[in-house]
């Protein structure tokens, strides 16, 4: 499933960039000031606190903020890269995503390419990464999609989520519907997802040097989208994790789904529903 989402990603990259650059223009210029951006593009260089009340882009330089609040239905889209990693990479403190909010972070040639890679399509090559020196939280958000980058403390996802339907549109996820991600991420606390309502989660071959909380998520449609696909949804793979792996209360039962992935790598205990995805 995730792989039809990323297609869809990639092919709109274009769209993207216009809505980004065209539509508002970058917000004003960086400095030691609080700063909110309300659409468009976010100018490169350095900033205090921002918070983001519209759609907003790191897609014209590297961005470093202190702290990142995304308020109540803000968008940020920071998965645009180069052939050398080294454009508009993001670094901030703490990340906060408020309800309704999406947070797309990072992008990687072989798992989601980057919206603007001229060969996404075909051989993507751009990557970012991006640096988390705190914690990411997530309350009631709608998306959050991260890849590639260091979280330093806690990544935290409560709530919220795009509903199960699975309802594919219009918008700046190009089409797609809401879903959930972490992959390829070196996580210095811990990972927790709970109580998600959402067309599909996935976690792949992050490090994660604490314990893993994935309870009462919640995705079981969207198989339906793709037959002929296995069970869909809630997968879990090729993941260390140095402290335990919780799960329980998800519909359904965490699995490695169409993934190709590989059982989990956990050096503590494995509790409830995860016993199905460790060797």
């Amino acid at each position: 499933m995730k792989r039809q989402f990323v297609r869809m990603l990639a092919g709109a990259g274009g769209a993207a960039l216009a809505l980004g650059g065209a539509a508002f223009g970058p917000v004003h210029a960086a400095g030691s000031s609080d700063s909110t951006c309300v659409g468009g593009s976010i100018a490169g260089g350095s900033y205090n606190n921002m918070t983001v009340t519209g759609v907003c882009f790191v897609d014209s330089g590297s961005v470093s903020v202190k702290n990142l609040e995304i308020a109540p239905g803000g968008w940020v889209i920071a998965a645009f890269g180069s052939a050398d990693g080294k454009a508009d990479n993001l670094t901030t403190k703490n990340v906060t995503v408020d309800s309704g909010g999406v947070l797309v972070l990072g992008c990687v040639s072989f798992a989601f390419p980057c919206f603007n890679d001229p060969n996404a399509n075909t051989n993507p090559t751009y990557f970012n990464t991006f640096t988390v020196n705190g914690n990411l939280t997530a309350t009631n958000a709608s998306a959050v999609i991260v890849h590639n980058g260091a979280i330093t403390q806690n990544a935290i996802v409560s709530g919220g989520g795009g509903g199960t339907a699975c309802n594919f549109g219009s918008g700046p996820l190009m089409g797609n519907p809401f879903y959930d991600d972490f992959e390829d991420n070196a996580i210095g606390g811990n990972l927790t997802i709970q109580g998600v309502s959402t067309c599909w989660i996935g976690v792949f071959r992050d490090t994660v040097a604490r314990n893993v909380t994935f309870n009462n998520n919640t995705d079981p449609n969207a198989t339906a989208f793709f037959p002929p696909f296995p069970p869909d949804g809630n997968e879990i793979a090729t993941n260390t994790i140095d402290g335990n792996l919780n799960c329980s209360g998800n519909d359904p039962t965490p699995q490695f789904g169409d993934s190709g992935g590989s059982p989990n790598t956990v050096l503590g205990r494995v509790n409830g529903q995860c016993t199905a995805v460790v060797p």
